[in-house]
């Protein structure tokens, strides 16, 4: 437990030394100026904001746009995390939202241009539970030092996840992997590791397109900016507007060899076997079937 302590330890002044988002004295005058209500949320408080056995996951994938008035109407009935741009869908108010847990956000033209992007959402996601990773928190990111990456009056959660486990290639995704921590890679990882630990029996991933490096709001021209973004920061992998381009997480890496796809199906495997839980796609003419059982058909 103290390793544990002193290494979580080294990582927060690694992260505020080298990754904060704003300056120190940025981040006095917005504390000084600032005159909002917020609440932070512990574990205890977090777990009373489930109100249902399933959860929906909102991805920013093409396949979103697949949620019609029916659909609609049976996700306002459970609880949903959306993740990333996915308040750009108008349609669903979240439970949760979490954002994107990519260093690359730090940049300032990339979190700039997605924070304007959110500023006409602060007052509907203000009953919304935003979540922050811990390392956003040692860059800084808290309602009085940053509020305008927050909903207004916010109510935050600070993400202490289990650390990620060793990734073995020759071993898979087993057991030995996940009894560690859900935690591999992206912001996926993230929100299944919270849906997880707060105990729901469904979890249904909507918007999770791997074949595709695609999205929903691929043809709004507020997200201009932010694609252009996306596609030059992807450190060598191929990848464009393309139909044939893939998700950069179908890309092995050193370390990481496995892809988005092989995680899912192991978890997949995994959560039902060992937890009774569920793990879903919503429909079955997506990117994740017939890997995973459908929901909705």
């Amino acid at each position: 437990m103290e390793l544990r302590k002193l290494a979580l330890f080294r990582k927060a002044v690694y992260e505020f030394r080298y990754n904060r988002f704003i300056s120190l004295r940025r981040a006095l005058t917005n504390s000084l100026k600032h005159s909002g209500s917020y609440r932070i949320l512990d574990s205890q408080d977090i777990k009373r904001v489930r109100s249902s056995d399933t959860l929906f996951i909102l991805g920013s994938g093409p396949s979103l746009n697949l949620v019609g008035d029916k659909e609609q109407q049976i996700i306002q009935q459970h609880d949903s995390l959306g993740m990333g741009l996915s308040y750009l869908f108008d349609y669903i108010i979240p439970t949760y939202h979490i954002f994107s847990q990519e260093i690359n956000l730090g940049l300032d033209r990339g979190r700039e241009h997605q924070t304007n992007l959110f500023q006409e959402y602060r007052h509907s996601y203000q009953h919304v539970t935003t979540l922050i990773g811990k390392n956003a928190l040692f860059r800084l990111v808290h309602p009085r030092l940053m509020p305008e990456v927050f909903p207004e009056n916010p109510n935050v959660h600070y993400l202490f996840s289990r650390p990620k486990g060793k990734y073995d290639h020759a071993r898979g995704f087993d057991k030995l992997y996940f009894d560690q921590s859900l935690i591999y890679r992206g912001t996926l990882s993230v929100a299944l590791e919270f849906a997880y630990k707060q105990q729901y029996k469904s979890i249904v991933l909507l918007g999770v397109d791997p074949s595709r490096w695609q999205y929903f709001y691929q043809d709004d021209p507020r997200t201009r900016r932010t694609l252009e973004s996306t596609y030059r920061l992807a450190k060598g992998v191929p990848s464009d507007s393309n139909q044939d381009s893939q998700y950069v997480g179908m890309y092995r890496r050193p370390g990481s060899e496995g892809t988005l796809l092989e995680y899912l199906q192991g978890l997949t495997i995994y959560l039902k076997e060992y937890h009774d839980v569920s793990l879903m796609t919503g429909f079955g003419n997506g990117d994740l079937s017939p890997h995973l059982p459908s929901f909705f058909d």
